[in-house]
């Protein structure tokens, strides 16, 4: 089984890509402390395939350190350009699983929290424009 569960910070706002298809791009920052010793820093590439539109709008307007919570799949991909090989992994994230900050960003967006003193995208959303 092929599960990814990743918590931590966007380093940037996330960028749309694609023409036929809306492709939201953003890469993660997560920390990792194993015992006593210094957190390990990883930067984890992350691709939403057909997002909400409030996913798109959140994670493109508000971005940089909006801290988030996700699951979904590691997808590597290996090419040799020049005879070189080379490798790039990235986590396909499952729409359904991503949580934000103090807001759960869902397809379907949720109504109800999983968690305590999350929220929907969509009220998030409202009370950012009140």
């Amino acid at each position: 089984m092929n599960v990814c569960i990743t918590s931590g910070h966007l380093v940037s706002r996330a960028v749309v890509r694609g023409k036929d298809r809306n492709i939201l791009v953003f890469t993660v920052v997560t920390k990792q402390q194993n015992g006593e010793t210094e957190p390990t820093v990883s930067h984890v590439p992350c691709v939403v395939f057909n997002p909400s539109a409030e996913l798109a709008q959140l994670l493109t307007t508000t971005g940089t350190g909006l801290a988030i919570e996700l699951q979904g799949r590691v997808n590597v991909s290996r090419f040799k350009p020049e005879e070189e090989p080379r490798a790039n992994a990235e986590v396909v994230v499952y729409t359904k699983t991503i949580r934000t900050g103090t807001a759960v960003a869902s397809a379907p967006v949720a109504t109800k929290p999983r968690m305590g003193g999350l929220r929907s995208v969509a009220e998030v959303l409202k009370n950012a424009a009140a």
